[in-house]
């Protein structure tokens, strides 16, 4: 028998030990992972927070006000952990575009709808008018309307899924991503339409089709954050030409 001195990737208990092993090293550097969301970590200094960062595995996405702050923590990190930084600022983030302006910060995830959309052979499908709304009045009452079908695995729902060319399942997690990260505008529909995951019928299908549709065709829409104070040196941005709501932070 031999003692391994660390996990080899692939080995069941790898993630678990670099769970374990980045909490620890951070939490020596006096960062705190938040109780609603175990990725999502805050640095305090006089019970202020002062610091975050988000991880995913091995990537980290920091926020800090300094360049110096970002040069100190990878210097603190690198002496832990064997771990190269990317001396830039983030122009995206486990599949989500960010777009860094001198007045603002701005998220979106228009190429991952655009990838959505290429996959289940959307992006060229026309349409005699554009969607304006995410479900039309008369889809919306069908679904309040609507009864359980078929359980997915029983033979007629077999057969629907076959009709309408995609697993109902897979596009409701598929697009209920882009709503968790950006896209909170699809979150009624989102939880509308997760009631039927286990029977859904035709129109249910439709209507998921149709939030599909509606995202593709809104797809650059993106999450503003306002800085409060300019940030010289980044360039003006796309939205330049908004005004800043008075009550923005």
């Amino acid at each position: 028998m031999i003692e391994l001195c660390s996990s080899i990737q692939g080995h069941p208990d790898a993630g678990g030990n670099w769970q374990e092993k980045v909490n620890s090293n951070l939490a020596s550097l006096d960062w705190k992972q938040t109780k609603h969301e175990p990725c999502l970590y805050r640095r305090e200094v006089d019970n202020t927070p002062v610091q975050l960062m988000c991880r995913q595995v091995d990537d980290m996405l920091l926020a800090v006000k300094t360049g110096e702050e970002y040069h100190e923590f990878n210097k603190s990190i690198g002496s832990l952990l064997n771990m190269e930084p990317k001396n830039k600022l983030a122009t995206s983030f486990n599949g989500i575009e960010i777009e860094q302006a001198e007045g603002y910060i701005a998220i979106r995830v228009d190429k991952y709808i655009s990838k959505v959309i290429s996959n289940h052979g959307w992006e060229k499908e026309t349409y005699s008018k554009k969607a304006k709304s995410l479900l039309n009045n008369t889809l919306a009452r069908e679904i309040l309307d609507s009864e359980k079908d078929a359980t997915a695995k029983m033979p007629e729902a077999i057969v629907l899924e076959k009709e309408m060319d995609f697993p109902y399942r897979m596009l409701l997690g598929e697009l209920i991503f882009a709503f968790v990260v950006v896209r909170l505008d699809i979150g009624y529909s989102m939880s509308l339409l997760s009631r039927f995951t286990e029977y859904p019928a035709k129109v249910h299908y439709l209507c998921l089709k149709s939030v599909a549709r509606y995202l593709r065709d809104t797809k650059d829409r993106p999450i503003v954050y306002w800085r409060k104070t300019p940030l010289v040196g980044l360039p003006k941005g796309t939205f330049i030409s908004y005004k800043k709501p008075e009550n923005a932070n």
